[in-house]
């Protein structure tokens, strides 16, 4: 489809279609200092974002790029460490089982009867 904004004249109270919304807003989004609650969901959040971000001085670009990189570095942290934390936790719950296969080996090969092997490792 093409558009030709200029031409495009609805107010926002006429615009009743989503498409009619997005052309609103792909012409008008450089005069709002705020999103009008009409251009509500995802799709115009992240257009006002774009359309705000292409409106930043160099110094505020680089800023927020700077922003955003830490964000990110955070979150990948962040997601490092909980799959660090699984590993451990799958390790170490290893661990503990093959400490418990070695008791329970132990244990029956003595002639422990297998009530209390079972008693004795924790397992009822």
């Amino acid at each position: 489809m093409f558009v030709r904004l200029t031409k495009f004249n609805k107010s926002l109270e006429e615009c009743k279609t989503f498409r009619d919304r997005l052309i609103f807003a792909l012409r008008h989004a450089h005069e709002f200092k705020e999103r009008p609650e009409q251009l509500s969901g995802k799709l115009f959040e992240r257009l006002f974002s774009i359309a705000k971000f292409t409106n930043f001085t160099a110094e505020e670009q680089s800023e927020y790029w700077s922003t955003m990189m830490n964000k990110y570095d955070q979150q990948a942290a962040l997601i490092s460490a909980k799959k660090e934390g699984r590993e451990e936790g799958r390790e170490e719950n290893e661990a503990k089982n093959q400490e418990k296969l070695k008791t329970l080996f132990s244990l029956l090969e003595s002639g422990v009867s297998l009530a209390e092997v079972k008693k004795r490792i924790g397992v009822e």
